[in-house]
């Protein structure tokens, strides 16, 4: 155990000097409920109730918590993402060993040094580092955590005595819970666990010993009949609650389930091939659009049911039992995220939970070779070992690549030419790294390849433009992508719709965004200098003045302060008549 951690240890060793990026911004950076400055009850519990996303509510803790110890600084997040790997790689240690110690060997030595190979390759491979390097994706690493902690519990009180056995079930319960309001992917337990009982706990035996047996593993089946069911009528309850998201996505519920297949062979792909420039923040994916188009698509579906068919046959059978478990086990912990909910077509960090069965098979190949040919034992633990320092290798080139924002979106580029939103972050850093001219080629293009639809390529487009004063073309942008959101807008694109307002001198509409904006996010110091102009403009100049001295309290960065101080001096010092021409003409 003490490797294991000393490994992740060296191998995310860089992790921590990364930044926020893509959807922290939003989830975190953005988001008042995790801005805790100190840690009472109150802000505690706000955290805890007010996730950004529904049934977060653990991973929203924790980020009040790092918030509140590091500053709100990344380096306390990416701390805290390394550690809970660390404690999930250990826990795919115990739960490896619990699978592998019901194969019942001869040599029983060789489980836990199987083990061991098992949450080595897991805690190294680079398809895991979206997950611990993406700060927002420590859902999915709790999500993990938890579900593997409730499934060894489970399998501790199966193998204890009468008077443990309750607090063993109550731990996996608590788990449970801890799991199901980190992600959704989690509620995907109780399958698990049907399948942990019979996959497992019952390997080398009879699969249905009486009509209890039948009807528990006739559950699944009577339960996906009746998700499509609802989903083919389109008025049930989980229709009602999550079709409605293929409003905001351009392809339909058909075609993501009709591509989903090719997704997961991708995922596959990268797991067995699993190269630093194979792996990215963003991936093409082309839309299946029928059974034939693309010509893979068919191929994908037939390839999938008959890794499934397999997977059944050896689940059946009892001596491979536990391999057919294994083999089921990505399709199980896939089912959420690559079914029929609108989410985007791919993420790497997806495969965190769905890699733990796939690195369980060599742990089995090991206990088998031990078991039946004992002389290649140490040729195989050899190959497992090389095999692991060369994806600890590709890990850790990998989060090399999160060091630089600007970077890391390039690269995404590279990797994903055709997605609009790789292009409009790409063009986001560019503009931040002052290169003004690379960064509209970059929006434009993420504007035009999404049909102009990219929002935030439309806005920070609009704000490139207002910079070099072109109002007309600034304001048409932003107002797009205001009219995009216009029922719930961020607070940036009220912003800069103030700042639009502010330059053309319209300073009671601009003063009405920096207001609004400020309502969501008052931690936003450069909202109060804004409204501060927007009042001197109207010639409000004691709302002006309040602003000002709001800057002053929030913001920390000595220059800033110091402009801002010259600037109240000189227009609302002692002996001065108002702070703008119009108020020397007109009292507030």
């Amino acid at each position: 155990a003490l490797l294991l951690a000393v490994t992740v240890a060296l191998v995310y060793r860089e992790a921590p000097g990364n930044e926020f990026d893509f959807d922290d911004y939003h989830n975190i950076v953005d988001f008042g409920p995790v801005r805790m400055e100190q840690p009472d009850g109150e802000a505690l519990l706000r955290a805890l109730t007010q996730p950004k996303l529904d049934y977060r509510n653990i991973p929203s803790l924790t980020f009040a918590l790092d918030w509140w110890r590091g500053g709100g600084e990344a380096r306390a997040f990416l701390q805290t993402n390394v550690l809970l790997h660390t404690l999930t790689v250990l826990a795919v240690f115990l739960f490896a060993w619990q699978v592998l110690w019901h194969i019942r060997v001869r040599d029983s030595r060789i489980v836990p040094l199987a083990a061991f190979g098992v949450a080595l390759l897991w805690a190294v491979h680079p398809i895991n580092s979206q997950a611990v390097n993406l700060i927002v994706q420590r859902m999915a690493i709790l999500a993990t955590l938890f579900v593997l902690l409730s499934l060894s519990c489970y399998l501790a009180a199966r193998s204890a005595d009468s008077t443990r056995r309750i607090a063993w079930y109550a731990a996996a319960g608590l788990f449970a819970v801890l799991g199901a309001f980190s992600k959704e992917n989690a509620w995907i337990l109780p399958l698990l666990v049907l399948a942990v009982e019979y996959g497992v706990v019952r390997h080398g035996q009879a699969l249905i010993r009486n009509k209890v047996d039948a009807f528990l593993l006739s559950l699944p089946f009577i339960a996906g009949a009746l998700v499509v069911i609802d989903v083919l009528l389109g008025n049930g309850p989980i229709s009602n609650s999550y079709l409605a998201g293929y409003a905001i996505r351009d392809f339909s519920m058909v075609e993501r389930l009709l591509t989903q297949p090719r997704v997961i062979f991708f995922y596959l792909s990268l797991v067995l091939l699993p190269l630093p420039g194979r792996f990215s923040l963003e991936h093409d994916v082309v839309t299946s659009t029928s059974l034939l188009v693309p010509p893979s698509t068919l191929l994908s579906l037939a390839g999938l049911a008959i890794l499934l068919l397999a997977a059944l046959y050896l689940f059946v059978r009892p001596r491979t039992r536990i391999v057919g478990f294994l083999l089921l086990w990505p399709a199980i912990t896939l089912v959420i995220e690559s079914s029929f909910i609108p989410l985007e077509m791919v993420f790497e960090h997806r495969m965190y939970l769905p890699m733990v069965g796939l690195a369980l098979l060599p742990g089995i190949g090991l206990v088998a070779i031990n078991e039946h040919r004992p002389a290649f034992t140490f040729g195989y633990i050899a190959v497992l070992l090389v095999v692991a320092a060369g994806l600890a290798a590709s890990t850790s080139e990998r989060t090399k690549l999160w060091q630089d924002p600007l970077t890391l979106h390039a690269d995404a580029v590279e990797k994903a030419p055709n997605s609009s939103r790789a292009w409009s972050n790409l063009g986001m850093y560019r503009y931040l790294e002052g290169d003004q001219a690379g960064a509209m080629a970059a929006l434009e293009n993420a504007i035009e390849l999404s049909g102009g639809k990219e929002r935030r390529a439309l806005e920070h487009l609009g704000v490139i433009y207002l910079d070099i004063g072109d109002l007309d073309r600034a304001e048409t942008l932003v107002e797009s992508a205001y009219r995009m959101q216009w029922q719930n807008p961020e607070p940036s694109t009220l912003n800069h719709m103030g700042e639009v307002q502010l330059a053309r001198q319209r300073y009671a509409a601009a003063a009405q965004y920096f207001d609004r904006a400020i309502s969501i996010a008052p931690w936003k110091t450069a909202y109060y200098w804004n409204i501060a102009l927007a009042y001197e403009g109207l010639g409000y100049c004691t709302q002006a003045l309040q602003n000002w001295h709001k800057y002053l309290d929030l913001e920390k960065d000595e220059d800033s302060r110091r402009t801002v101080e010259q600037h109240i001096a000189a227009n609302h010092g002692p002996g001065r008549d108002g702070c703008s021409p119009r108020a020397r003409r007109q009292s507030q």
